[in-house]
C-alpha cells in the first residue's frame, strides 16, 4: 500500500514518517520515497488505516491519497 504525503520534503521528514509508521501496530515494513512524496507500507490485513493516518497527521504529515 502506498500513502501519498505531500509534506515529505527531506531526510528528516523521511525518518519521522518511517518512525511513526514502523511503530504503529500492524505495520510490518515502511519505506519513504522523498522524491515521490510517498510512504510504502507492508501491513497486516487488520491494520487500522484511519489510526495510522491520524498518527501521521499528529506529526504534521497529512495523507492526501492511498494507492494499493
Amino acid at each position: 500500500m502506498i500513502l501519498e504525503i505531500p509534506a515529505i520534503s527531506c531526510d528528516h521528514c523521511k525518518m519521522t514518517v518511517e518512525r511513526v509508521a514502523r511503530g504503529f501496530a500492524g505495520v510490518r515494513a515502511a519505506a519513504v520515497n522523498v522524491a515521490e512524496k510517498t510512504l510504502e507500507i507492508e501491513a497486516d490485513p487488520d491494520l487500522d488505516l484511519e489510526g495510522l493516518k491520524k498518527a501521521l497527521e499528529e506529526e504534521g504529515y497529512r495523507v492526501a491519497g492511498i494507492r494499493s
